[in-house]
């Protein structure tokens, strides 16, 4: 999908983090590692009457920072359930961006898809490291030790980290030293370095390619057709390994594609939610 006059400078991101606008159907947004929900602040058009959109800061992150606790990747989706349950929700539309799909799928493995409507996948895959015969992980491959030694560098300098990873956040050609992406670096920097080593370690060794066949729920999967992380194949390959899948890339973006062209993002985001509703008034 081609996305229509994006801008040359990216929107501030915003200091408040987490939202809960609009009423009717539950979209909940999960957001990527090192991020808040703050970063899905340019989707709040899309709230109103029939559209209630909710941003949750995850364990470690935004207003649910760790300070100095440890956090891994397993801690994040039973504290996404524990919320649901608490808000009562049913018929949600789980939007993950990054990390936060891989929190999706933990979520339906661990605690089935009862309450949830449909799902969207933001520019991620079932498995970050490559291995015999899955060639979709990470661009450029990915080693375990890798891994390691990024964490052990977080550790040690967690604000020369955040740069680095707001370099890979969006297409190419833009730049941290430019006054549109220092907000970006500033707000990932924000979070605690021993929480996002101990996630980032505890993360790369999930593997859902066996989880998707089972997620037997309407699911679609966005694409920066530019993105830094992911080959242009990931994105296809996840939406067939689910029973319900499709994808969409939208094209001039990289890693954030809700970021980057928010009006083409929200137009497709819209119009899955519609054709959830569609489907629910077909007898």
């Amino acid at each position: 999908m081609r996305a229509s006059a994006l801008p040359a400078a990216l929107p501030p991101i915003p200091a408040a983090t987490r939202f809960d606008l609009g009423s009717g159907r539950p979209v909940v947004f999960l957001h990527g590692w090192a991020t808040h929900g703050g970063f899905f602040r340019l989707q709040e058009p899309l709230a109103g009457p029939d559209r209630r959109l909710i941003a949750l800061d995850l364990p470690g992150h935004g207003a649910a920072r760790a300070e100095g606790r440890p956090v891994v990747f397993a801690d994040l989706a039973p504290a996404v359930s524990t919320w649901l349950d608490d808000a009562g929700l049913d018929g949600v539309v789980l939007v993950g961006w990054s990390m936060g799909a891989s929190v999706a799928f933990d979520l339906i493995a661990r605690f089935g898809p009862a309450r949830i409507a449909g799902l969207v996948v933001i520019d991620m895959t079932a498995r970050i490291l490559d291995a015999p015969g899955w060639t979709h992980g990470l661009a450029g491959g990915l080693t375990p030790a890798q891994v390691e030694r990024a964490s052990a560098a977080m550790r040690a300098n967690w604000p020369r980290q955040a740069e680095r990873v707001v370099e890979r956040l969006f297409a190419p050609g833009r730049r941290t030293d430019t006054p549109d992406l220092a907000g970006f670096v500033e707000a990932i920097a924000a979070a605690d370095g021993a929480a996002m080593a101990s996630l980032w370690s505890t993360l790369a060794v999930t593997d859902f390619r066996s989880a998707l066949p089972r997620i037997d729920r309407p699911a679609l999967v966005v694409s920066g057709a530019e993105s830094r992380l992911y080959r242009p194949d990931v994105g296809p390959a996840l939406a067939q390994a689910l029973p319900r899948g499709r994808h969409v890339a939208i094209d001039g973006t990289g890693h954030a594609p809700q970021i980057e062209a928010p009006a083409a993002f929200n137009r497709v985001l819209a119009e899955f939610i519609a054709s959830l509703s569609d489907q629910e008034q077909q007898p």
